[in-house]
């Protein structure tokens, strides 16, 4: 039994099985900005290992984000990963970095950032990086999916959805 061997605690909290309405839990989960929930094949044993018949479902979330530079991939021809901002009270604050882009998407996103790079970093305050970074002029907005924001204001898991339309 998962409750004998399980310590109990505020971030892990046990939670008895649900049945056939995995969805509205997870729709709960959602409403109440927990992480996301672990699903079970019913007839499957508990294994201290990762098995195939065990589900985490995280609780992804989506917002939009300015993009402020870009780093530059290996060969440096198009890029490795977007920085990203978020203006908040008044300032454009560091939020951390992205990728998850096709080939296809890279080009383009590198062709319509080089018409906006610049010398001035649009950021006072950022983190080191792994490698060169062009600052961009903060113009353009991207989604991106992510499991939540640290408490130093970083985007945790993020990944790039696409563009943000205009209009």
């Amino acid at each position: 039994n998962l409750k004998k061997i399980l310590t109990e605690s505020e971030v892990n909290p046990y939670c008895d099985h649900v049945e056939a309405v995995g969805e509205l839990l997870f729709e709960q989960v959602v409403s109440l900005d927990m992480e996301g929930i672990i699903a079970k094949k019913a007839d499957s044993k508990y294994v201290s290992d990762r098995s195939k018949h065990w589900l985490k479902i995280k609780n992804h979330k989506v917002e939009e984000f300015v993009i402020v530079g870009f780093l530059h991939s290996d060969s440096n021809q198009y890029l490795k990963s977007l920085v990203l901002g978020e203006v908040q009270d008044g300032e454009l604050k560091y939020r951390g970095h992205c990728s998850g882009f096709s080939d296809k998407m890279v080009r383009e996103l590198r062709r319509m950032l080089d018409l906006d790079v610049t010398d001035k970093k649009p950021l006072d305050k950022h983190e080191r990086f792994d490698g060169p970074v062009s600052w961009v002029k903060p113009k353009h907005k991207c989604n991106v999916r992510f499991t939540e924001i640290t408490s130093d204001g970083i985007l945790r898991h993020p990944v790039f959805q696409g563009m943000k339309k205009e209009g």
